[in-house]
């Protein structure tokens, strides 16, 4: 338990305005969501950018890029990038 993914009064004592989204959890939701695209053999890299404040809504997009899949976690208007990654093999 991480005192600043659980309450807004922890959160605030780490430098965050409210609660933030566990990092381990938006990687394993963008993997899962291209699981369907993904063999069995393929590696992911990543790169959190910006922390997800809760509660909050986030838009997910992917795309194949020359034998690759890219996938990105922005917030709802698109205009800040919380998550960028890619799955190579893919």
């Amino acid at each position: 338990y991480n005192p600043i993914h659980q309450y807004a009064i922890t959160a605030k004592a780490f430098g965050f305005p409210r609660a933030i989204i566990h990092g381990t959890w938006s990687i394993s939701r963008a993997a899962a969501e291209l699981d369907a695209e993904t063999p069995d053999a393929a590696k992911m890299s990543f790169e959190f950018r910006k922390p997800v404040l809760l509660p909050g809504k986030v838009l997910f997009t992917a795309h194949r890029d020359a034998g690759a899949l890219t996938f990105a976690v922005r917030n709802k208007d698109a205009t800040s990038v919380h998550l960028t990654g890619r799955i190579e093999g893919a």
